[in-house]
């Protein structure tokens, strides 16, 4: 699977901006002319600059640092040079040769009782715990660095700890747990823009779209505030996740797209290289794969620039994973080789045994199974070896496949069973739902039907559990939607009463102009017509009294008006949400119960078979009914008075069915909703979007959703 979201305390540490540059002799030359006691520590902080980008040379700058430190027995900087090779090793994703340098940076600063960086060297060494899925020990470590900092009394270091365990947390999918820390963390200091980010994914999680929606939004006015360009890309990056999260690919593209262009603009290839993977994601994943391969190759040469080893890798994954996409196998295979043949050659364990899962499913997927049997076993043996967890269970799952696909269910059995285990620990429940649905499959062959069983009916239950969060899910999704739109629209009419109001107060201006002009003639004639101008002037000041009365009146029933028709949209967008999602769950249930009938129907007797026909037809006849649409296109003119007639002005000859297509995109639902809701394929809609399109002669460069958006 393309990597999606990116971890942003991590990516805070990466942001910088890379220049490729080698050691010159002129940083030589000055390191060479300061006092002998001053250079590990220059040569320790020229590390600080290229721990992420290039290895060798922070590498080289470490060694350096090292031998001088370990000479004049200078042991925080001897210290501090096993911490950065440890760094390096583990942006190599060389995590064993990260734990070895990171344990004698440690041995060296709890003899010479150096606390504050004790804290740190531990922290270091729980993300690599966490990196191969052992959260427990991640936690753990944790704890120790975060008591460490209780000593201290560092705020800032015990903030950090909280965040972390929290990170841990959500990474296990328990929130509450997570945000228990999170809480702890602004208590200490003040809300960080990517505390906030991970709160607010945290409460999407969670199901409270709405306060995701509102954390997103602080956390980028935090962000902008601080006026660190780093942060706020990072935390753009997280906003445009949580767009795609509900939904809102073009929005997502849109926020993701201004931060490529901040970090383009200060130089930060790293970060550009980031987000050019994550807009490619995005589009990967809305099936517009030659827009996906576009970025994807976009930021290969900046990773290969950089000499980023790890970065070049999931670039390849990617852009190999695009070409399957693109029926280009050849080209697949080669992106899927380069990136083993990199992970091997600079020992990423990690790079090479994912790199050797997707060739065996490349292989596997071609019919090649002696290659693809080849790859997966070596997979297995790199994730075994090196105690990945998170890649291992994966890797059985395939390997399970694989031996099912060659009908060898006792061997698929075997590695089945454990990766069902693994990923029942990690929550991964969609993975566990294809483990036991090939697990049935296998003990039905074998005829240990009361195994199959038991395996068909966690399968079912599993089902049925994921089939309620996501119905549960969009439910919230689209009402965080709907209120994101009245949300909108409360500001627009707010800004309509506030020019509403700038008139008044300039018609207000311009009389009291007016008024003192007439004041000024009627003082030349005062002497004559005194008494009489003067009761002109009370007429004139009790009328603009009760023309003022009356204006403030008119506008409070106004006012009053608006908030009741408010009111009233939102009740009735709630009732056309429950609607439109109802339909959603009733066809979805109907088309399974037709699937489960046919599958019944193949094995029934005679007789029985006719019952199931006839109960079939009339299942089908149900998805046909027009009673929902019916009542869903009251709701919807209710909301949207006048759209099907404007739709009918533009072209007299759009369909019934069109209408209903036109009626889902203005409440912008995406293909697969649409395609639930309608009862058809999403490569059904996608035809159908375009014979919409042709019928309102729209432009290639118009967007579809702006322009019906746009309608009523």
């Amino acid at each position: 699977m393309i990597k999606y979201y990116v971890n942003l305390s991590l990516l805070l540490v990466f942001m910088v901006s890379f220049n490729g540059l080698l050691l010159s002799q002129q940083v030589t030359d000055s390191i060479n002319l300061l006092p002998e006691n001053e250079k590990a520590a220059a040569l320790l902080e020229m590390t600080k600059q290229y721990y992420t980008s290039n290895f060798a040379l922070a590498d080289e700058y470490s060694s350096q640092a090292l031998l001088i430190a370990e000479k004049l027995g200078q042991r925080k900087e001897e210290g501090l040079a096993y911490k950065y090779l440890g760094i390096t090793d583990y942006f190599r994703r060389d995590f064993d040769a990260a734990h070895i340098h990171y344990n004698e940076a440690l041995k060296i600063f709890e003899a010479t009782d150096n606390l504050l960086d004790q804290s740190k060297v531990i922290s270091n060494i729980a993300i690599l715990y966490s990196e191969n899925g052992d959260y427990k020990t991640s936690i753990e470590y944790n704890e120790k660095a975060l008591k460490i900092r209780k000593e201290l009394d560092d705020k800032k270091g015990i903030s950090i700890s909280y965040t972390n365990i929290g990170n841990l947390y959500m990474s296990q999918n328990l929130y509450k747990k997570a945000l228990e820390y999170y809480n702890k963390a602004t208590e200490i200091s003040k809300q960080s823009p990517i505390l906030l980010s991970n709160i607010a994914k945290c409460n999407f999680e969670m199901g409270n779209i709405n306060k995701a929606f509102d954390a997103y939004q602080k956390a980028l006015e935090a962000a902008e505030e601080s006026g660190e360009i780093h942060t706020i890309i990072a935390t753009k990056l997280s906003f445009g996740n949580y767009y795609w999260s509900i939904g809102e690919a073009e929005k997502a593209i849109k926020i993701m797209s201004s931060a490529l262009e901040l970090a383009t603009q200060n130089n930060m290839e790293y970060s550009s290289c980031v987000l050019m993977l994550n807009i490619g994601n995005v589009y990967y994943q809305s099936e517009q794969y030659n827009k996906a391969s576009e970025f994807y190759n976009s930021a290969l040469p900046i990773y290969v620039k950089t000499k980023d080893i790890s970065g070049q890798i999931s670039c390849l994954t990617n852009i190999g994973l695009t070409d399957e996409e693109l029926n280009l196998p050849d080209s697949a295979l080669s992106k899927f080789m380069l990136a083993q043949k990199l992970s091997k050659q600079y020992s990423d364990s990690s790079g090479m045994a994912s790199s050797a899962k997707f060739l065996g499913r490349h292989y596997m997927n071609y019919g090649e199974f002696d290659k693809s049997k080849f790859w997966f076993e070596n997979a297995f043996e790199i994730a075994k070896a090196n105690n990945n967890k998170r890649e291992l269970y994966k890797i059985n799952y395939q390997l399970g496949v694989y031996w099912y696909e060659l009908e060898k269910y006792d061997k698929s059995i075997k590695y089945l069973v454990p990766a069902n285990i693994y990923a029942k620990k990690q929550g991964d429940v969609n993975t566990q739902k294809n483990i036991t649905g090939v697990l049935w499959l296998c003990y039905e062959k074998l005829n240990e039907y009361h195994l199959a069983f038991n395996a068909f009916k966690e399968y079912y239950m599993i089902k049925d559990s994921i089939f309620d969060k996501e119905t549960q899910t969009q439910i919230r999704i689209v009402e965080g939607k709907l209120n994101m739109q009245l949300k909108e629209s409360k500001i627009k009419s707010q800004k309509q009463i506030i020019q509403q109001q700038v008139k008044i107060l300039e018609q207000e201006k311009r009389n009291k102009i007016y008024i003192i002009v007439v004041a000024v003639l009627v003082l030349g004639l005062i002497v004559i017509i005194y008494s009489r101008e003067k009761i002109r002037r009370q007429k004139e000041r009790a009328i603009l009294v009760y023309e003022k009365k009356l204006l403030k009146t008119e506008m409070e029933k106004k006012e009053l008006h608006k908030k009741e028709l408010e009111s009233e949209l939102e009740y009735k967008s709630r009732q056309m949400t429950t609607h439109t999602l109802n339909m959603m769950q009733k066809n979805k249930a109907l088309r399974e119960m037709t699937i489960d009938i046919t599958n019944i129907s193949k094995k029934a007797d005679d007789n029985i078979k006719q019952d199931l026909k006839r109960l079939k037809f009339q299942l089908n006849q149900s998805l046909k009914a027009d009673k929902d649409w019916d009542e869903f296109r009251m709701y919807f003119e209710e909301v949207n008075r006048s759209f099907f007639s404007k739709l009918k002005e533009i072209n007299p000859n759009i369909s019934p069915a069109e209408e209903r297509l036109a009626a889902l995109i203005k409440l912008k639902m995406n293909i697969k909703e649409t395609a639930s809701v309608l009862n058809i394929s999403p490569s059904s809609v996608k035809m159908a979007r375009h014979r919409l399109r042709q019928k309102l002669n729209l432009p290639q460069d118009v967007d579809l959703y702006d322009f019906i958006g746009g309608i009523g």
